[in-house]
């Protein structure tokens, strides 16, 4: 079972790099799950606009087609929210 569609899987990736460069940061535990998590969301970010240039509408149609990239069954476009906001639940109960 396929858990990803089209390039979902990059979501997955950018998550293990902003996480290793928030930990490569320093600083306390929730500074750099915090860091790592936002950089995480920004790489996702930035990911949502590359491949939203890829949905651009055919000749002669105005709407765009559907979103093609997913993550466990969530577009590309909402993970950037569910990793700023991961980063900041684990900031608030960090000791």
């Amino acid at each position: 079972m396929l858990v990803w569609k089209g390039s979902g899987l990059l979501v997955l990736v950018t998550l293990v790099v902003g996480v290793a460069l928030g930990d490569a940061a320093g600083g306390s535990a929730g500074t750099r799950s915090l860091a790592g998590y936002w950089t995480a969301a920004l790489l996702t970010f930035v990911l949502g606009i590359v491949l939203e240039g890829d949905r651009s509408p055919p000749p002669g149609q105005t709407e765009r087609p559907p979103a093609r990239h997913h993550f466990l069954f969530i577009p590309v476009e909402a993970w950037p929210w569910l990793f700023a906001a991961i980063g900041v639940v684990k900031w608030a109960v960090a000791d």
